[in-house]
């Protein structure tokens, strides 16, 4: 492919959701170019986890109180979406093939960043219950939230029990398409092809 994927995290830290995109990583980069753009705090011991060839792109933490107002209070995620493309982050500037973003709720970069990159093919991970406070979340968040399942093509829970629950809680996920998503345990062999790598739908 011409084209590389682009995972999307709002951290990289040591734990699961972590954990999970390395190894869909591993397994992809035998086949792909991969770029990696991460919105929170990472650690540098995850990031070793990484494959050499992967490219690591960090989003600013900030949020400069001029960006807040530069597009008006009546349009918070105009302004958002500014703040972003300001930082002239490679991601962001980019077309991919895929766009795979793995536990990005409820941090809203992350979240806005999946509805910002150009691709025409979008799959959000479901991993955790982040969504289960979503009436509870700001403004901000929940814009940037319901952004990003609306560019998303397909919505990805580690099981049913949790799509259920989280599309209770956020009326956004109502009637997208989803599939269940078994997070792969092993790493795969050098040798694996992309037909074994169980993700759903052609990248």
């Amino acid at each position: 492919p011409t084209q590389p994927i682009l995972f999307i995290v709002r951290e990289f830290t040591n734990g699961g959701a972590a954990s999970m995109a390395v190894r869909l990583i591993s397994r992809l980069t035998h086949h792909y170019e991969i770029d990696l753009l991460i919105a929170g705090p990472s650690d540098a011991r995850m990031l070793g986890r990484l494959p050499g060839s992967v490219r690591v792109f960090h989003l600013q933490m900030g949020y400069p109180e001029e960006a807040a107002y530069s597009l008006g209070e009546k349009d918070p995620l105009g302004a958002m979406e500014l703040f972003l493309r300001r930082q002239g982050v490679a991601p962001l500037e980019k077309s991919y093939r895929a766009v795979l973003a793995t536990s990005v709720f409820p941090n809203w970069r992350a979240a806005l960043a999946v509805s910002l990159v150009q691709s025409p093919r979008k799959l959000v991970f479901l991993v955790d219950e982040a969504l289960a406070f979503f009436h509870r979340m700001s403004p901000r968040e929940r814009a940037a939230i319901e952004s990003c399942l609306l560019a998303a093509d397909l919505v990805l829970p580690v099981s049913a029990k949790l799509q259920e629950k989280m599309a209770s809680a956020c009326p956004a996920l109502t009637g997208k398409p989803w599939e269940v998503f078994y997070p792969p345990i092993e790493e795969p062999p050098a040798d694996l092809t992309p037909a074994a790598i169980e993700l759903p739908r052609d990248l």
